[in-house]
């Protein structure tokens, strides 16, 4: 008891966590049951430890015996007689006196161990069972979120998302799974339910929806997929959403600097793939485009290229703050884009520098790109450096 105390407060050993949980959990010796249903927060947090060690049952029960503590009539024991059989079969409304008690957190863990179980119908019926005081935007988005990939957005899901956003318990979270759902759903009209919900979520955020597609726009294409994201930015064109994509992503940039913060990384890696676009080789990846016929020409191209140096360079430090700085992919891009804009010192110290660290394995063309600005810049001690490295790092990569 005492360890068990000690364990729930935070006062043990933290290396012991999972041997001391597994211990007492299992043994069923962690804490007095009386102690354990004290409080919502407290039974909350043993039917989630419960849960996590895979004792799903242990979890409900638990909740279930709470449950008949605080309903003393014969037709609530009797649900709980029933569900222990394998259905719920109640409602959660009580009198003023049981209100003050309500079991908010330690139904959300039953919410969230009936999705585990495969066992959404309970689920349902206990969501429909709880009074309005006892539900919480959490447990709006534990009940869309174990339904969004199985009920269509005409059914149970719409139904969510309208009471939630009549009980004032609509948050950005439950407006993206929503949003999926209806990306999911066959349905007609999606555009109008999503910019419904758009501007529902606008409002509760106190921005406009304009402001919420283009600073979310990078979440909205990683949730509902490119062709929904550039149709809520209003971007009809497709040949051309790459360049809006860009001029978004810089702006983002900007604004990330000036406000102290990371932007998304999807954003971080725009700006490298497509950074002074206009001087990059469209077929030979990593190669410049040839120096235009007049002075004038050259002029624009070299403020071009400067500018999309520029950017990289940002874009790089900013990158230490995420795992861009870890990813191949992210660095071939990186070797890729100062090479197309002829930064090839650039190139070939990001190249070294990145080799020199044992946390990433480089890809072969990342080496070959350092290569070739080695060999623009005629500098054959460096290629065989470089060779030498490539060869090195290869090999590693093949072990």
């Amino acid at each position: 008891m005492k360890e068990a105390v000690k364990y729930f407060f935070g006062l043990h050993d933290k290396s012991d966590n999972d041997k001391l949980l597994s211990k007492n959990l299992n043994n069923d010796i962690a804490i007095d049951p009386d102690f354990v249903m004290s409080t919502d927060m407290l039974l909350a947090a043993i039917m989630e430890a419960y849960r996590v060690i895979g004792r799903d049952k242990d979890a409900l029960d638990l909740f279930l015996t709470k449950y008949e503590h605080m309903h003393e009539n014969e037709s609530l024991r009797l649900m709980s007689e029933k569900k222990k059989k394998g259905r719920l079969l109640s409602s959660m409304h009580g009198s003023k006196e049981e209100d003050e008690q309500r079991l908010v957190q330690s139904a959300n863990e039953a919410l969230r161990t009936f999705f585990k179980m495969n066992n959404d119908e309970d689920a349902k019926l206990l969501f429909r069972s709880l009074n309005d005081s006892s539900r919480t935007a959490e447990t709006y988005i534990i009940m869309v979120e174990g339904l969004v990939e199985k009920e269509p957005w005409s059914g149970e899901i719409s139904q969510l998302y309208q009471s939630a956003v009549q009980s004032k318990c609509l948050t950005e979270e439950l407006a993206f799974l929503a949003m999926k759902s209806v990306v999911f759903s066959k349905l007609d009209g999606k555009m109008r339910v999503l910019r419904d919900i758009i501007a529902d979520t606008s409002s509760v955020l106190n921005i406009s929806p304009e402001e919420f597609n283009s600073s979310r726009y990078w979440q909205l294409k990683r949730t509902l997929g490119y062709r929904f994201a550039k149709l809520l930015m209003w971007w009809r064109n497709l040949s051309s959403s790459w360049e809006k994509e860009l001029k978004l992503s810089v702006r983002q940039l900007k604004q990330g600097r000036q406000g102290g913060h990371v932007i998304d990384e999807d954003a971080l890696r725009c700006i490298v793939k497509f950074a002074g676009h206009n001087q990059r080789d469209d077929i030979n990846q990593g190669v410049p485009v040839s120096d235009g016929p007049s002075e004038k020409d050259q002029v624009i191209q070299n403020k071009e290229r400067k500018y999309g140096i520029k950017l990289i360079r940002e874009v790089v430090v900013d990158a230490h703050q995420t795992t861009l700085y870890n990813s191949p992919a992210f660095v071939d891009d990186v070797a890729i884009g100062l090479c197309s804009l002829k930064a090839y010192d650039e190139c070939i110290k990001f190249v070294k520098e990145m080799h020199s660290r044992d946390l990433i394995k480089l890809k072969q063309s990342t080496y070959e790109h350092a290569i070739y600005a080695a060999e623009e810049k005629k500098d054959l001690k460096m290629v065989d450096e470089l060779i030498r490295n490539m060869e090195d790092g290869c090999s590693l990569n093949i072990k």
